[in-house]
């Protein structure tokens, strides 16, 4: 009688932590169908994952371009570009797609100094690395209309996961169009590098290069 009793109770305590297993994987799932719906009701769109996304968004979408390696947001102090541990109008970005055939080419604009992420291999270069400024607007440096004739300003991103296996997912590697060099980061100040050997070959540090898009609040 015991015994029998112990596996009737065995048995109710299954049934009910299955039960509560299911109840929770249900409720994940219904979450996670909703939460994209969600984030658009609150006004609060989710990271894109691809190019595509990007392109419909269009050139008045804002970005926090965000490296979650280093915890940190691209961001400018009116004329170098370097991370900042937070969000401001100094790390607004926007993406203005170039004119041609190539879906994946943008100029980079930051949004308080309205001026153009650019780099130069003639410019300063920091251990052979080339540095990341900014281009027009209040920098100092051109004239915002004048932007088409400088190949140094335009970008092309890429899918983190197209390139490197096991990259985050919803994650890109930004290369410069001029150079075919990479956005790159250690922390601090922000440049640019390459293999010259294989320009896809992301070095034994891919973290560095892998950036979100975080859609901006106004």
């Amino acid at each position: 009688m015991a015994s029998s009793r112990v596996i009737c109770l065995v048995a109710i305590a299954l049934a009910t932590r299955c039960n509560a297993q299911e109840d929770f994987l249900a409720k994940k799932s219904i979450n996670e169908t909703l939460a994209p719906a969600l984030s658009s009701q609150w006004g609060l769109p989710s990271n894109p994952c691809d190019v595509n996304e990007m392109l419909r968004r269009g050139a008045s979408a804002s970005f926090n371009i965000y490296n979650k390696f280093h915890e940190e947001y691209l961001s400018s102090d009116t004329s170098n570009v370097d991370l900042w541990h937070h969000t401001g109008s100094h790390a607004k970005w926007h993406l203005k797609h170039a004119a041609g055939h190539t879906a994946n080419r943008f100029y980079i604009v930051n949004d308080e100094q309205d001026a153009y992420l650019s780099s130069s291999d003639a410019g300063s270069r920091i251990g052979g690395l080339a540095n990341v400024e900014l281009w027009g607007g209040r920098s100092g440096r051109g004239r915002n209309d004048d932007y088409i004739s400088h190949r140094e300003l335009q970008w092309l991103v890429f899918t983190a996961d197209e390139i490197t296996s096991g990259a985050p997912k919803c994650t890109f590697y930004i290369m410069h169009s001029d150079s075919h060099k990479w956005l790159d980061t250690h922390g601090d100040n922000v440049h640019i590098w390459g293999d010259s050997s294989d320009i896809f070959e992301m070095g034994s540090a891919p973290q560095n290069m892998q950036w979100e898009f975080r859609p901006a609040r106004s």
